[in-house]
């Protein structure tokens, strides 16, 4: 069990010397009431499922049809989004990687992803959504991993919905990846990378739950862009950041969240586990054996990024997790 934890601290830790690859996400502008929409969605899907680690977010202008239910949720950001890259007007069309694609372009066409491979970034950023109560929790970590010349960026961050099931005039009758709200500015939050290799910034924001919304689909999505041109420095997902078993990513049967330095954890059944917090460089900083729901305050944590493990009888889960104090 030492050598597997040790394997996937090392993990965690060798993206602090080197660039990373640069994740490939595409914005995709489409709306219920779209004919072309619904004939032309199926090869992009395709083309999706065929490409399952680019990052997909659908969202709803209101134009060409105003009367778009899943625009109508929420009219004004996602009308906002679609004129941040100047294409309001006419549906579909995706953006990749910040730039808009011709509207004649084959959207099955493979290379409008594989294109886009195999790049680097000097930043990594993580994204986590968690559920308290009422309120969505996110919480979005930017960190340094190499050298760079990034005075300002823009950080997009929104709740999305994996599916929503809605049998929509054009035919379509799931919906995925549906952009839901904006956790900080449409056009991005102005943020200032650290300059530091290994150093972080981090951004957390309380978003009300909205009823609406299926709880168990929602997930966050953040894109870092550079402020000029709008091209993707990287992006990440919620979905996969998942806590991380010795062998996949699966559903785990506890729940653990942040809020500013408190952790929490809380299992799913009467089963034993070790819950324990480990700093960056590997030193373990807190231990807990817990069947429950369990609370911890950090008041002796600076600000930063902490390795959560939680270990039963025959698994061990690992996930990084943000502490602001």
């Amino acid at each position: 069990m030492k050598n597997v934890f040790t394997s996937l601290f090392l993990f965690f830790a060798v993206s602090m010397i080197a660039q990373v690859p640069k994740n490939v996400v595409v914005e995709h502008f489409t709306n219920t009431r779209c004919s072309i929409c619904a004939s032309r969605n199926p090869g992009f899907f395709t083309n999706l499922g065929n490409n399952p680690n680019v990052i997909h977010l659908a969202i709803h202008p209101s134009s060409p049809y105003s009367n778009c239910v899943l625009n109508q949720h929420n009219q004004l950001e996602n009308d906002a989004r679609t004129n941040y890259y100047n294409i309001y007007g006419a549906t579909p069309r995706i953006v990749v990687q910040g730039a808009s694609i011709s509207a004649t372009t084959n959207y099955g066409d493979a290379s409008i992803f594989t294109s886009q491979s195999g790049q680097t970034s000097p930043f990594t950023v993580r994204t986590s959504l968690d559920v308290n109560g009422g309120q969505v929790i996110i919480t979005v970590v930017v960190k340094t991993e190499a050298i760079h010349n990034f005075t300002d960026l823009k950080l997009f961050t929104a709740i999305a919905e994996d599916t929503v099931f809605y049998n929509a005039p054009n035919g379509e009758n799931e919906h995925y990846n549906v952009f839901r709200e904006s956790v900080f500015e449409t056009e991005g939050k102005t943020i200032t990378p650290s300059m530091m290799v290994g150093d972080s910034v981090m951004f957390t924001e309380n978003i009300a739950l909205d009823m609406v919304w299926d709880v168990n689909r929602i997930s966050s999505i953040s894109i870092l862009q550079e402020s000029g041109n709008k091209a993707v420095v990287q992006a990440a997902t919620s979905r996969n950041q998942l806590f991380t078993a010795t062998e996949n990513i699966e559903i785990v049967p506890f729940k653990v969240y942040t809020v500013q330095n408190r952790l929490y954890f809380q299992a799913d059944d009467t089963e034993v586990y070790q819950i324990q917090v480990f700093d960056l460089q590997g030193q373990m900083l807190r231990q807990l054996n817990s069947n429950d729901s369990e609370e911890w305050i950090f008041d002796d944590l600076i600000t930063g990024t902490y390795l959560v493990r939680v270990q039963n009888e025959e698994k061990v889960w690992a996930k990084l997790w943000p502490i602001i104090n």
